[in-house]
């Protein structure tokens, strides 16, 4: 195979896997704002009072979706941009890339799970929190299962990068 040729289809794999990795993003920035805004009508269309209380929780809530997606998706992509750097400047040096199903780098195939499950669980608590139950024990009970769910399904094994 003529360089030119493999420096084309390396090109074409690299597309490739950010293609998949961009779309995911994407999935994700659509589903968290779509939580943000309609934990905040849901929430709004409940209150019979409209105090600062009301802002301060609706941010609060807001700050806290937003925080879980620049730390689970936005930073991680960022990770993937650089290995799509060093994947280039392996093209420019005409060296071959590794096939596309070891470019795609296995994920932790719990970590979407995860994030469902924590986010259901956040979507309970904020029903549960409407219809009255108190505060402290959906704090008590919320709060150690999603930190457990998210310990467990974010550890990841250490995986060389194939670039």
């Amino acid at each position: 195979m003529q360089p030119e040729e493999r420096a084309g289809i390396d090109l074409l794999k690299v597309n490739l896997v950010s293609d998949y990795h961009t779309s995911w993003l994407m999935a994700f920035i659509g589903i968290y704002f779509g939580l943000m805004i309609g934990l905040t009508v849901a929430w709004y269309q409940t209150q019979l009072s409209f105090g600062v209380s009301f802002y301060i929780l609706a941010g609060f809530l807001d700050a806290v979706l937003f925080a879980l997606l620049v730390t689970q998706e936005v930073i991680p992509y960022r990770e993937h941009l650089k290995r799509v750097d060093r994947w280039l400047a392996k093209i420019e040096r005409k060296e071959p890339l590794p096939e596309l199903s070891k470019m795609y780098r296995s994920k932790n195939s719990l970590k979407p799970i995860g994030h469902g499950i924590v986010v259901l669980l956040l979507l309970l608590d904020f029903i549960l929190a409407l219809n009255g139950v108190p505060a402290l024990w959906l704090y008590a009970a919320f709060l150690p299962v999603g930190a457990l769910i998210l310990f467990f399904t974010n550890r990841r094994p250490r995986i060389p990068d194939p670039a």
